[in-house]
């Protein structure tokens, strides 16, 4: 049964939310360098933060290749991305790794989630995502078909409004070349 969390943060009314998280959806996602997709493997992960909190990247962990373009952090409502690719000078390898990820939520709080990829010599692109802050879980997590995940707390507090509410963040990791991750507030 998921733990209910109290906040100590103003959370998003429901019109707040639903503004912010169709702007993040509008937005283009950038075309990866030329010079990554002559890599002999190589992938764009995007994060959407259909959230009002500000994503803070924490660490990585490489089975294989390295970042072409390293992560950063997302503001609220916006997106990041970055690039991975194959060794230089390797000789049939590809890359997959994890990273960890933060949603810093008031002064105590956190939603620590852990991402994976994988586009390897032989096999498929792979994307997956756990609630953890370790980034080997997010590359060992990844599958073909993608995961998803729901927050295992429920989250408590005042939204702009003054009113009472309950959020629960949902991830989804979608596979491929141009690998996709969401993640959303929601609200209960």
């Amino acid at each position: 049964m998921a733990a209910l969390i109290p906040v100590f943060t103003v959370l998003a009314n429901a019109a707040t939310l639903a503004k912010g998280v169709n702007e993040v959806k509008d937005l283009v996602i950038p075309t990866p360098a030329r010079e990554v997709q002559e890599k002999h493997r190589w992938m764009q992960c995007t994060i959407k933060n259909e959230t009002q909190f500000q994503i803070v990247y924490e660490a990585t962990h490489f089975d294989s290749g390295r970042f072409w373009d390293a992560p950063g952090g997302a503001d609220s409502f916006k997106q990041m991305s970055f690039s991975v690719c194959n060794g230089d000078n390797t000789i049939l390898t590809g890359v997959s790794g994890g990273s960890t990820l933060k949603l810093h939520l008031d002064e105590t709080h956190s939603f620590v989630f852990a991402i994976g990829w994988t586009s390897p010599q032989l096999g498929s692109f792979k994307t997956g995502v756990i609630e953890s802050d370790n980034p080997l879980s997010g590359y060992e997590n990844a599958t073909a078909q993608g995961a998803s995940i729901d927050s295992k707390n429920i989250y408590a507090g005042t939204d702009e409004d003054g009113k009472s509410c309950r959020i629960r963040f949902h991830v989804s990791a979608v596979p491929g070349v141009k690998a996709l991750y969401e993640i959303r507030q929601l609200r209960l």
